[in-house]
Order: structure tokens, then sequence, then C-alpha cells
């Protein structure tokens, strides 16, 4: 199907091996599957199962177009709103390095740091898999408030000043406050990038 991008109808699972056998056992008849491609890439494939034998004929697949392009069109936008936030992460994480080498090879350590956090804390919090790969992914988004940090308070070599510090300590604020506009355009829920956020602060300390 990958290839030719046709839809596949199963009018009996009953005559089919592989995972058919397996829909046929729980009680299915037919099914029907179409590839969903974004332009030339391949999203991946709608399964649709039905307890009648030859259910999806020509009449019910034609219904099914609306339903098909909906769900096609579903994932283009989630995929678009991660992948512009990688793009995101890609571009403070290379930020932070031009400014401060040691920023950016902090943005790494806490990214691995957080991801191993977050496994750990999977069982008892339930966790998904989807919530701690988007630790890891996002989590250099912790510090990308120090852009709005003065260099020559972000980059001292010595102890900061009380007041100094106190500037510094905003950091946190302003990348809470950059998340969320940017979440807000790109409409995107706001727990994808503050839960990197929340667990980053918890291996920090």
């Amino acid at each position: 199907m990958a290839r030719t991008g046709q839809d596949r109808v199963t009018p009996d699972l009953s005559q089919s091996g592989g995972y058919a056998q397996v829909l046929s056992a729980a009680g299915m008849k037919s099914a029907w599957a179409r590839p969903l491609f974004d332009g030339p890439d391949l999203l991946g494939f709608l399964f649709l199962d039905a307890t009648v034998l030859n259910y999806f004929n020509p009449n019910v697949v034609a219904d099914l177009q609306v339903f098909a392009d909906l769900t096609r069109l579903i994932i283009i936008q989630n995929l678009t709103a991660t992948k512009f936030l990688r793009s995101v992460v890609k571009v403070s994480r290379e930020f932070s390095r031009y400014r401060d080498e040691e920023t950016g090879m902090h943005l790494e350590r806490m990214s691995h740091y957080a991801q191993e956090i977050a496994r750990g804390l999977a069982p008892r919090f339930s966790l998904s898999d989807e919530y701690v790969a988007f630790v890891h992914l996002f989590a250099p988004l912790h510090d990308i408030g120090k852009v709005a940090i003065p260099d020559h308070i972000l980059l001292k070599p010595g102890k900061y000043e009380p007041e100094e510090f106190l500037i510094m300590k905003n950091h946190s604020r302003l990348g809470a406050e950059m998340i969320d506009r940017m979440a807000e355009t790109r409409q995107v829920p706001k727990w994808v990038c503050h839960c990197s956020i929340t667990v980053v602060s918890a291996a920090a300390t």
C-alpha cells in the first residue's frame, strides 16, 4: 500500500493470513485499510474493521473518504506543530552555544538527565512513552529564557552580586512566558513544552 498508495479491502478476514486471523478470532469479518500521505511523505495507515462480511463495498468506501481525509489533516496538523517545536529547540540549542558554550553543553546534559528521570517516574505517575519522549525532546527549552539575560550577567566569570542574581533568576519566568506565547501561536498544548521544564527542574536540584 505504501508503494502504490491504493486502498486495501479484505472482504473476508477468515480467508487471509497473518494478523487478519487475529482480527477474525476477535469477531471481525472484513476490513479496509488506506495509506495516508502528506505529499510524498507516508504518515501511516488507517485501518477499519467490521463484523459483517464484505462490508466495505464501493459505496461505504466512498462515504469513508471524508473521514479518512479529516484523519489525515488532523495528523498533519499535529505533526506540523511538533516539527515547529523541534525547530525551535534546535535553534535555541545552537543559539545558546553561540552565546555560552557551557550553556549549550548544559542543555545536552539536562536533556539526557530529564529523560532518565522521566523514565524512572513513569511507572509511579503513569507517564506515557509519548510524555517521556517530549521531556527529552523539549528539555533544552528550560533555559531558553537566558537569551533575555544581558551578556555582562550571563557571561560573568565571577560570583553574582545580589541584584545580578535576581536578574539571572528571572530567566525561568522569561522562558515560561516565551513558551506560553509560542504554544498559543502554534496552538500547541502547553503541557508538551512545560513537562520538560518540570522534570528538568528536578534534574537540576
